[in-house]
């Protein structure tokens, strides 16, 4: 089963999702009921008799990988960045040294 799927099951026994339902109080929703109310995010696959599956729809799966594609960016020209000032530093001493010392 792909990462953005998973059957209504194993969601609604998985702990984290259980403690932050028991914060909600007694009168909390199911976990089919709040899934439900956000068609725009969640979607349906198969029947009750089945087992129903959840995924994400494919708008907030593209978004998802828009999200990872610009962090993924954001790092690497940070880290180019990082390495032009470093190559820059190196540089600069290497010139002052060779200010300090022309023969060497």
């Amino acid at each position: 089963m792909p990462k953005c799927q998973c059957s209504i099951g194993v969601l609604g026994s998985s702990q984290e999702l259980m403690t932050v339902l028991q914060s909600m109080g007694p009168k909390r929703p199911k976990v089919t009921k709040l899934l439900m109310s956000r068609p725009g995010i969640f979607e349906f696959i198969g029947g009750p008799a089945s087992g129903q599956v959840v995924s994400l729809t494919q708008k907030v799966m593209a978004q998802g990988r828009m999200e990872q594609v610009s962090r993924l960016k954001f790092a690497a020209d940070q880290h180019a960045a990082e390495a032009s000032q470093h190559a820059s530093m190196q540089r600069e001493k290497v010139a002052q040294k060779e200010e300090e010392d022309p023969d060497a």
